[in-house]
């Protein structure tokens, strides 16, 4: 009797054993599959969750850029959370008091937050205006199709046709979103946008080529404004080169195309910081040290000879600048040494204002310019 009962027992059991091995299986493959709806197959899903980082359709990148700088945040923002929310949603929400947060928005007007949130359902753009996903059918529709405002949440939907391309991009960029906040203006995150996502994942640095005519499309001006190319040049160009070199993890320089005199393209050469090419993020961070007054260059001293210039530019690139040994060789390989100083000099006053993010970004960018796109940094 009892051998009986206990071959009953141990029947059961492995029933049961069985039982939990089939439920896990299925629960394993149910959340594989909502992952890969939710991100890029292929992609460290943990990753992708880490920090604030938004992975943004390219398509939703090269986009008419008719929102105000508020709104293209606020927008951002808005992705990032709807694709934390499972593939099947349809509705996403937010906490007012979150978006906040993640806009940085201090300001006590409330009215003005919400006029920005609504626009998105409101304003209708181009996607994909340069054709870069070509696997899909894009067009023209509002970022938002519908948004509601109530119990201090936002309640917002996407177009039905582009939704799941939005949360599931085959060709995109990553975006940290605490870079948007540093800038001042819509086209300085458009153009950080557009270079991030040009740039790609795998490059470290690349050329990029943009016809006048398409970054007066990517930034929504018209011809009609700013006709005078000095004028674009001025209060759009370089305010938004100068402020990406100063925020973001990419360096940007400047050529102007022309044929004869009229200007009709747009080379920006664009670096991402890396263990070669400057310093790392927490270097790149850092509080800016200035170097001790008995350690400034004076390069017309008769008392210095080349090899000392040299190695104490190389000192100051590293200790003061956060620049990595092998990004200041190159330097001083490529550049004169009065360039350097000068730069370096003009650098540093700009920098002890205390709005520079990416000190040993800024700097690298500020010494490959080949104009004057860092305020009064002296040319090569």
């Amino acid at each position: 009797m009892d051998f009986r009962c206990d071959d009953f027992i141990i029947k059961v059991f492995t029933v049961i054993l069985y039982i939990n091995h089939i439920v896990v299986f299925y629960l394993k493959r149910c959340s594989v599959t909502e992952q890969s709806d939710f991100f890029p197959a292929g992609k460290n899903v943990t990753d992708a969750r880490e920090g604030k980082t938004l992975i943004k359709h390219s398509a939703s990148i090269q986009i008419t850029n008719r929102i105000s700088f508020l709104a293209r945040r606020i927008s951002n923002v808005l992705l990032a959370y709807a694709r934390k929310m499972p593939a099947e949603t349809v509705a996403y929400e937010i906490l007012i008091v979150d978006l906040r947060r993640e806009i940085e928005y201090n300001s006590k007007n409330i009215e003005h937050l919400k006029s920005a949130i609504k626009s998105l359902a409101g304003t209708v753009v181009e996607y994909n205006i340069f054709d870069k996903d070509r696997g899909n059918e894009w067009g023209v529709f509002a970022l938002l199709s519908q948004v509601k405002i109530r119990d201090n949440k936002v309640i917002y939907w996407y177009p039905p046709d582009i939704r799941e391309l939005l949360m599931s991009p085959n060709v995109y960029a990553r975006l940290d979103l605490t870079v948007q906040n540093k800038f001042s203006s819509k086209h300085s995150i458009a153009l950080w946008e557009y270079l991030t996502d040009a740039l790609g994942a795998k490059r470290s640095e690349a050329d990029i080529l943009l016809a006048i005519a398409d970054f007066r499309k990517l930034m929504s001006i018209d011809s009609r404004e700013y006709i005078e190319f000095s004028d674009l040049s001025k209060r759009v160009i370089k305010p938004a080169v100068a402020e990406i070199n100063a925020h973001s993890k990419i360096s940007v320089t400047l050529d102007v195309r022309r044929k004869g005199r009229i200007p009709y393209a747009l080379l920006f050469g664009v670096t991402r910081f890396t263990m070669e090419h400057g310093a790392s993020e927490e270097q790149g961070v850092k509080k800016f040290e200035s170097p001790k007054q008995d350690e400034k260059i004076e390069l017309e001293s008769k008392d210095y000879g080349r090899h000392d210039i040299r190695d104490i530019l190389f000192k100051r690139l590293i200790q003061s600048f956060g620049i990595k040994p092998a990004m200041a060789e190159k330097i001083l390989s490529e550049y004169s040494f009065d360039y350097v100083s000068d730069n370096l000099d003009v650098v540093e006053r700009v920098v002890k204002k205390g709005t520079i993010r990416n000190v040993a970004g800024y700097t690298v960018g500020a010494l490959k310019a080949s104009n004057s796109h860092f305020g009064d940094c002296p040319v090569k």
